[in-house]
């Protein structure tokens, strides 16, 4: 007998690929798991489903889409809290150090650089 009562009936595409149930109309994406029977998002009846289940698409398919008995498990995973006000350590000091060095030849006036020659071989 098939798992269909009437508030669920939860089905899982078990394949890496997106499987189409052409006699419901819809695809199911790869790993998912869909409750037919949600009035939300779906309008099958039992039916349907049943007839499906038997001899349709989902009977075809069972290699790709299986029949679940229970609906999936929630998967509650630790929540990684946000600190708002982070402390950040600042430097108070600069691990670069900064040297100023004195160059006698960089230090010379204007004119002093255009009484110099310019041809190398003029020396």
């Amino acid at each position: 007998m098939l798992p269909i009562s009437a508030s669920y009936f939860w089905i899982t595409n078990i394949s890496k690929r997106n499987v189409s149930l052409r006699d419901l109309g819809i695809t199911v994406p790869a790993g998912r798991s869909w409750n037919l029977l949600d009035k939300r998002h779906h309008s099958f009846t039992p039916e349907e489903l049943y007839q499906s289940a038997t001899n349709g698409s989902l009977a075809t398919k069972c290699d790709k889409i299986v029949i679940r008995k229970y609906p999936p498990a929630i998967n509650t995973q630790p929540k990684i809290e946000i600190v708002t006000n982070p402390t950040i350590p600042t430097r108070r000091r600069s691990t670069v150090q900064i040297e100023q060095t004195y160059h006698e030849e960089l230090d010379m006036s204007d004119d002093a650089i255009l009484d110099q020659p310019t041809d190398p071989t003029d020396r």
